[in-house]
């Protein structure tokens, strides 16, 4: 489906570049010459470099420095402004440095409209909705990806609950920080409910109140993410999670870090009934800060499968606590290859009928177990520690 859309993307943008080439020299990174391969890479450059040639809707948005809030304003009256975006009319709002602060507000993407900072630690988007279904920006009502968000920080300081960035249809997010910060209730860096979300060098950090709880990625209701250079940071509060991924939820990742810790309960990458993913180079924390807690790197409960390529997954905590690397109960099925597993109380466990871990050429530190029903098939493993009779099929 993304090739597709990559497609239709290209065509349109060659469509648009017509009138322009007919009146203007573009000017190219690469030349090819008949009956020559030409690389990917380079033959992508030329699209981006016409693509930056072309002329485009651009507003221009300045902050106060002396009031955010009026910049905040400014940014809304903008979005508000633009009225005719559609087809080809293509808009960008270009904000300058400094702080765009909506109040309770959100900031509402529109079809066709990209908004672009001048930076992470330039531009800062900043609001105190606790409406988990809205946040501080709130995704476009359709379009498949016709809107990005980039260069800029986006921060929610709700007391109560609060929502960075809310993916409605489907939402490109480029070269951004999502910050949340003392929320009592729960706090969600990015929330994904029956849509699609593209990231691309995106960080997340979510720090809640004490009392409170924190969710970097939330994906339900059969949402799609697909991210590349991706990291997450839930520290604190009384339960932390890295990404969750619910109801048929799925996507592909590469080059992810997840650290949850800092809470009685802390986990790095959590499926339920549905979810699964694909993803390739992942490094996956869960580190509980109580000796009654538990701390889970990858936990899969429920009907579902997960399929992780190389990568480092962690359960950690103080002496007394429960600490999984890797954790799979009713029904859940994770594939792993190529990586290293710790858990400090067991490296690699599963529990209930239909509980399937399948490990292939990877390290596990702290032992394999299966109960309940459960199973684990392995394939060229190494383990420091107890290994379960149930381990299959391990040369």
């Amino acid at each position: 489906m993304r090739i597709l859309a990559r497609r239709v993307s290209l065509i349109g943008l060659l469509a648009a570049a017509t009138p322009f080439l007919a009146n203007a020299q573009a000017t190219l990174p690469f030349t090819f010459a008949p009956n020559t391969p030409a690389k990917a890479a380079e033959v992508n450059a030329n699209f981006q470099a016409l693509a930056n040639q072309l002329p485009r809707n651009v507003i221009a948005v300045s902050a106060d420095p002396s009031n955010p809030i009026a910049s905040g304003t400014a940014l809304l009256n903008a979005l508000a402004s633009i009225t005719n975006a559609a087809g080809n009319v293509h808009y960008v709002v270009r904000l300058g440095p400094g702080v765009y602060d909506l109040g309770t507000g959100t900031l509402q993407m529109k079809f066709n409209v990209d908004v672009e900072g001048s930076g992470t630690q330039q531009t800062v988007i900043t609001s105190t909705n606790s409406d988990p279904t809205q946040g501080t920006v709130l995704g476009p009502p359709a379009g498949f990806c016709a809107s990005e968000l980039r260069n800029v920080t986006v921060q929610n300081t709700s007391i109560s609950s609060g929502t960075g960035v809310v993916a409605t249809s489907a939402l490109c997010l480029t070269n951004m920080t999502i910050n949340l910060n003392g929320s009592a209730g729960t706090a969600y860096g990015l929330r994904a409910t029956a849509s699609t979300a593209y990231l691309n060098q995106v960080s997340i950090t979510v720090t809640p109140a004490p009392a409170g709880s924190g969710v970097g990625i939330l994906a339900a209701s059969s949402a799609t993410l697909d991210a590349r250079n991706l990291v997450i940071l839930v520290n604190g509060g009384n339960s932390a999670v890295g990404m969750q991924m619910q109801g048929s939820s799925g996507g592909f990742m590469t080059n992810v870090e997840i650290s949850a810790i800092g809470a009685p309960a802390a986990t790095g990458l959590q499926f339920t009934t549905g979810a699964g993913i694909i993803g390739r180079n992942f490094f996956v924390r869960g580190e509980t800060n109580a000796a009654s807690g538990t701390a889970t790197a990858v936990l899969a409960n429920g009907n579902n499968a997960t399929n992780l390529y190389g990568g480092y997954f962690y359960g950690a905590g103080p002496t007394g606590s429960t600490r999984y690397g890797v954790s799979t109960s009713g029904g859940g099925i994770a594939s792993l290859s190529n990586v290293v597993i710790e858990g400090l109380t067991v490296g690699v466990n599963s529990t209930g009928t239909g509980s399937n871990v399948l490990l292939f050429s990877s390290y596990v530190n702290g032992g394999i177990a299966a109960s309940s029903g459960g199973t684990v098939f392995c394939r060229g493993i190494t383990a420091d520690g107890p290994v379960v009779a149930g381990c299959t099929n391990n040369p």
